[in-house]
């Protein structure tokens, strides 16, 4: 799982300044992965690679104020490319799943973007219509290994991230129950010296006490 900023072209805005603090760090999590992914679905199926040279914002003709682009609108001509290549695999009927998870994938807001498990099951979705489409018998011969290729390059990388993820948490986890363990341990060192010190503690008045007596004799023997 991305914990800072990696290349430009594959990261989501949120992560396109750099980090001015831990706690700021802290707020990366898997919505920049998720964005990733829809980038290299660009790349993937588009055969081109995402890297979009125009600028953030754009002059707004009709009020002469500068706009902010969202990221379909800086990647759309790649996401044409997109099109392009599902329509010549025959798969472009209307709004495609794919189509629907990349735009989702690359929603500026981090918490509109699917979760892994969501992109996992849009995958499944659009496999499914393929199937249903009736397209897998009709081009089989032809585009249905390159279809299933790209499906399962997709996929395989959810899987990757889905497991790293899941490899982060149970870190997490064993990191805590070290923690916990060592301190039961810092706890039962305590107690340990505290019993020692009261034993010492009891040592010495029992000396004193010892001392007082044998003084207390030899003055009466004088």
């Amino acid at each position: 799982m991305t914990k800072g900023p990696g290349a430009s072209v594959y990261m989501p805005p949120e992560a396109s300044a750099p980090a001015k603090s831990n706690a700021q760090k802290s707020k990366y999590d898997s919505s920049i992965d998720v964005f990733s992914l829809g980038v290299v679905a660009i790349f993937t199926i588009g055969e081109v690679f995402p890297c979009d040279p125009l600028e953030p914002n754009y002059l707004n003709d009709e009020t002469g104020l500068l706009v902010a682009r969202t990221e379909l609108q800086r990647r759309s001509e790649y996401m044409r490319h997109v099109n392009e290549q599902l329509r010549a695999c025959g798969q472009l009927r209307g709004d495609h799943p794919l189509i629907r998870l990349i735009q989702q994938c690359l929603h500026n807001g981090p918490h509109k973007r699917p979760s892994i498990r969501e992109v996992l099951r849009l995958l499944e979705e659009a496999r499914a219509g393929a199937r249903d489409s009736g397209w897998e018998e009709v081009q089989a011969a032809q585009t249905q290994p390159r279809s299933q290729s790209l499906e399962r390059d997709l996929q395989s990388h959810v899987q990757e991230l889905h497991q790293q993820l899941q490899s982060r948490n149970q870190e997490n986890a064993d990191l805590h129950s070290s923690v916990q363990e060592l301190h039961f341990r810092n706890q039962a060192k305590d107690r340990e010296l505290a019993e020692a010190q009261q034993q010492l503690r009891q040592k010495e008045e029992e000396l004193a006490r010892q001392g007082a007596e044998l003084t207390r004799a030899e003055e009466t023997t004088r």
